[in-house]
């Protein structure tokens, strides 16, 4: 079931209060609260990075927008809007025939504004992307680790059963030598044992831990392959994007140009 950050911070801190009280009932309260505070811990250095970017980001939109009336209201604004109106009148022009060259289709094809938002929206698309790639690789690495994990868990297994069999074969040279020397009870007990200990051995079965094996290895082949499937999308995102910007400068130079035989 999926969680927010906070969520999960509100239910840690209530762990965390709930087991304050209960410290006085033993060490293993205080040990389980000691984990719940290095959990808190983390999710709070998480909290506060998050916390710091979103104030960032905030921060510099806010101060760009509140630049724009002082900017508006400079004395190089002003003068250059001046010299602008000017220079258009007095090559007999208007502000509504020059927006009219630039709206005009291009040699290109397309006005420049269709350049402009093709830009646009391929940055958008290398955005989104970048952000895909990434989570694709960051679940790669995760499936990767977990392919360690179970083969670990098989190895420790596969490890206790040879531990067994070499348990019984050590409890029956024990058992021999102590029924060579009618020593019945400790004879029978070191048999006993061994016989257990190989049918421990005998039902011993990997199957489900080889399964899991196979499955984290089924799941990293499918993170892989999705995460190549994501590279390839970044890829060809930067090539759109590379592409966009390239037209957006072709457009602006006819633009240009088209003005300047506009005008004369």
């Amino acid at each position: 079931m999926a969680t927010t950050l906070n969520a999960l911070i509100s239910g840690k801190t209530a762990d965390r209060t709930t087991l304050q009280t209960k410290v006085d009932d033993g060490e293993g309260a205080r040990v389980e609260l000691s984990g719940v505070i290095e959990e808190l811990d983390t999710l709070g250095e998480v909290k506060a990075i998050r916390d710091a970017a979103l104030a960032r980001a905030a921060a510099m939109v806010s101060g760009s927008q509140a630049a724009v009336a002082p900017l508006q209201g400079s004395a190089p604004y002003t003068s250059a809007s001046a010299a602008v109106d000017a220079g258009v009148i007095a090559k007999g022009k208007t502000d509504a025939g020059m927006a009219g060259i630039v709206a005009a289709a291009l040699p290109l094809g397309s006005p420049y504004a269709t350049y402009a938002a093709n830009l646009t929206a391929a940055d958008a698309t290398l955005a989104d992307d970048i952000a895909d790639e990434a989570t694709k690789r960051i679940t790669l690495i995760a499936r990767r680790g977990a392919i360690d994990v179970r083969i670990d868990t098989l190895i420790g297994y596969a490890t206790s059963v040879e531990a067994r069999l070499s348990q019984a074969r050590a409890l029956l040279t024990t058992a021999t030598l102590a029924a060579r020397t009618n020593s019945v009870a400790a004879a029978w007990w070191a048999f006993h044992r061994v016989k257990a200990l190989l049918g421990d051995v005998s039902a011993a079965s990997a199957t489900t831990l080889v399964t899991a094996v196979t499955t984290a290895c089924d799941d990293y082949a499918t993170a892989y392959d999705d995460w190549l499937t994501a590279r390839d999308h970044l890829h060809d995102a930067l090539a759109d994007r590379a592409a966009a910007a390239d037209e957006l400068a072709q457009a602006d130079a006819q633009t240009l140009a088209a003005l300047a035989a506009f005008v004369g």
